[in-house]
């Protein structure tokens, strides 16, 4: 039989069948009028009701082909758009839902969402196309839109996403004042953030800010500026003009000056978009410019996802596009490919632990360990574990001593609840099918890490990142590729890899490549590292076969390369310009272990090579600090190609490793200039090819 393409307008969507008689027929008009949906308007667009009758929910159930979802006017009601799509996702023959292309202001699902799609056990790819249209969402404490248990849907555009300007979940403004004690602070708010600023305020009187950000000069964000630094008590704002308010902060702020330009976050974590359990979902082609939370949010993945020339950038006049990380990942059985991306001015919300939020976050959980039953092979953690998708039966575990030393693997067998060793808390206990001999007289404070659900196998390619209030890549999960970004400006490391002992992030990075990217930035450029204490890195070598080659640094003052706690590194055809060359800072060390002055840092590492890598300065270093005579110090590292030994030393920490280091501890290495006489007492080796060249072009 001929295909045939019938369209009934039902009033608030079309339906688009591939056969005729998957529809209702032309030329009924008693089941058209039974399915139309009924508009009513009242004061504003915030009080729209959409109903759509039961007869048009079973007309999608009834159709085939690409259904085409078209709103009466410029409202979207989320419930109505999300009941069309739930239908369309549960009938087998849909093969997707498309957005009629237009500016929609767009009305909450529930408290959760604006639009929620809770997906059956499909797998037939289903497309959700908002191609030309534009989204404002309409309340900034809940969510954008949330794909939940779904596996191979594509969300596309091209499309905007945003919230309602009165909806902006920060302010934005120019301090005029500062009191003498640095806690009070007189702003003046922006014409553009003053709706939001005033829904704020009153809507979060007895509170405080979700954080604050100042930047110089009203756009620049200088290093180690991030969303701790301006906490505003909202208890004590007073109202000085049509737009200037007076405040007091939670804590001394440190140096801020007037005439900076701050960013007032509300205290919320909604998401931009988040997927829940997901497997094979796709993002592409749409921006993202207000984001009350995180910006994408990719929770328990039941595989890997994918994010494609999505762009998290904020509105015009706009520094903040997120309150937290522009895209964050945890317990995911496979990482994201995120590839042509771009997060700018990613945010901080207070209660975050370390630095600012991050542009890209990816990690698994860590679990201290209270108790251990060798008899039973149990594990009893020592808190809960908040999803069952987090740690599970069959999820293998590393177990790891206070100090960070392997102390053995094992796979989940069972999880059961217990109260047991402190009544006063539910915790959670692992049965294991093995016990490792390293687990016997496993200490207390051990930690687990979840190698299964860390999100390895992730892939960051060709990305841009700025203005962030964190890092630009936070990663703790293993088998990645990071390549072909540029990361520009952020507050911490350009590229940091390690697990986050204070956030309980796991885990350690293996088989990994950090290539071909460029970094321009003051604070940190690329860390691979591990520490339980401030006082020292991790003695053991956790990290295996990272490969760091032809990147291109310019401008830390601090942590240009740190390496810890590793072995079979490559550092390989990487490209350092203007390192510790700031006109006023003269810190040039990120802990009180590292040596000053020196751009390459190693501790604890058991094999690595450096080939081809070089230096060089140029108009833009303000005043060189760095030594280029031993560019390169190296500490309790052995099996070393590419630089020659210096004096022998021994660190404070380097006698607490014993014999668990695998070759004899290694005398402190540096690089020495052949040439200079100065600096180190050994000369470079010719092999090792590593050239400075100053910024007349000569080098040495």
């Amino acid at each position: 039989m001929a295909t045939l393409m019938t369209i009934v307008l039902l009033g608030s969507f079309l339906i688009s069948g591939a056969e005729s008689q998957d529809v209702v027929a032309e030329g009924s008009p008693a089941s058209i009028e039974a399915a139309l949906t009924l508009l009513t308007v009242k004061d504003s667009t915030k009080s729209v009701l959409l109903q759509t009758t039961q007869s048009a929910v079973s007309l999608v159930a009834a159709a085939s082909g690409t259904l085409t979802y078209n709103p009466n006017g410029t409202v979207l009601d989320g419930k109505d758009f999300t009941d069309f799509l739930t239908a369309g996702h549960k009938n087998s023959a849909v093969t997707g839902v498309q957005l009629q292309s237009g500016s929609y202001s767009v009305l909450p699902f529930s408290t959760d969402a604006h639009v929620y799609l809770l997906c059956s056990g499909r797998t037939a790819p289903f497309k959700i196309d908002i191609s030309g249209s534009s989204l404002s969402f309409t309340d900034a404490g809940i969510g954008g839109i949330v794909l939940d248990s779904c596996n191979g849907v594509t969300l596309t555009g091209p499309a905007n996403m945003t919230y309602v300007q009165d909806q902006w979940p920060f302010g934005q403004g120019t301090i005029l004042a500062i009191g003498s004690d640095n806690l009070n602070y007189t702003i003046k708010i922006q014409p553009d953030f003053l709706p939001a600023w005033q829904r704020i305020i009153t809507r979060y009187s007895t509170s405080y800010a979700g954080g604050g950000v100042v930047y110089e000069n009203g756009l620049v964000l200088p290093p180690y500026r991030d969303g701790t630094n301006f906490v505003v008590d909202f208890r004590t704002v007073r109202q000085l003009s049509y737009d200037t308010y007076s405040m007091y902060l939670r804590q001394d702020p440190g140096l801020i000056n007037v005439n900076n330009t701050v960013v007032i976050t509300q205290p919320t974590d909604n998401t931009g978009v988040a997927m829940y359990s997901c497997i094979n979902v796709v993002l592409m082609d749409f921006n993202l410019f207000m984001a009350a939370g995180f910006g994408f949010y990719d929770g328990t993945p039941k595989g890997s996802n994918t994010l494609l020339r999505v762009n998290l950038t904020p509105t015009a006049g706009a520094l903040m596009s997120s309150i937290h990380d522009g895209y964050h990942s945890t317990s995911a059985k496979a990482g994201p490919s995120i590839t042509y991306c771009r997060f700018v001015g990613a945010g901080k919300f207070l209660d975050c632990t370390d630095y600012g939020d991050d542009a890209i976050a990816i990690h698994g959980r860590m679990y201290t360990v209270a108790a251990s039953q060798q008899s039973q092979s149990t594990l009893t953690l020592g808190s809960n574990v908040i999803n069952k998708d987090e740690l599970n039966t069959g999820d293998s575990i590393n177990v790891y001593n206070p100090a960070g030393r392997l102390l053995g693997s094992a796979t989940v067998s069972t999880m059961t609840a217990t109260t047991a060793p402190v009544p006063a808390t539910t915790q959670d206990q692992a049965k294991l099918t093995s016990w490792p001999s390293g687990f016997n007289g496993m200490p207390f404070n051990s930690f687990v890490t979840v190698p299964s659900r860390s999100g390895n196998k992730y892939s960051l390619l060709y990305n841009y990142i700025s203005n962030c209030r964190g890092r630009g890549f936070a990663l703790r999960a293993s088998t990645g590729n990071i390549s072909y970004n540029t990361v520009e400006h952020v507050a911490y490391h350009g590229i940091e890899l390690t697990p986050s002992f204070g956030a309980r992030e796991g885990g350690f990075i293996r088989d990994t490549v950090v290539s071909n990217n460029v970094i321009n930035n003051e604070a940190q450029g690329i860390t691979l590292w591990a520490a339980t204490t401030p006082d020292h890195p991790i003695l053991y070598n956790d990290h295996v076969n990272v490969q760091i080659l032809n990147n291109n640094i310019t401008g830390p003052q601090v942590g240009a390369l740190f390496i810890t706690s590793a072995a079979t590194v490559t550092v390989s055809n990487n490209r350092f310009r203007n390192i510790m060359c700031s006109a006023e800072d003269s810190n040039t060390r990120q802990a009180n272990y590292e040596v000053a002055n020196t751009p390459i840092q190693v501790f604890n590492v058991n094999g690595i090579t450096f080939r081809n890598n070089s230096f060089a300065t140029d108009a833009g270093c303000a005043r060189s600090q760095a030594n280029y005579a031993a560019p390169i110090y190296l500490v309790n590292v052995t099996n070393v190609v590419g630089v020659s030994a210096a004096s022998p030393g021994v660190s404070s920490f380097q006698t607490a490793a014993g014999g668990d280091i695998t070759a004899a501890a290694a005398p402190n290495l540096q690089l020495g200039s052949a040439e200079s006489g100065s600096g180190a007492a050994g000369a470079l080796p010719a092999a090792s090819l590593l050239s400075f060249q100053d910024s007349a072009g000569t080098l040495t």
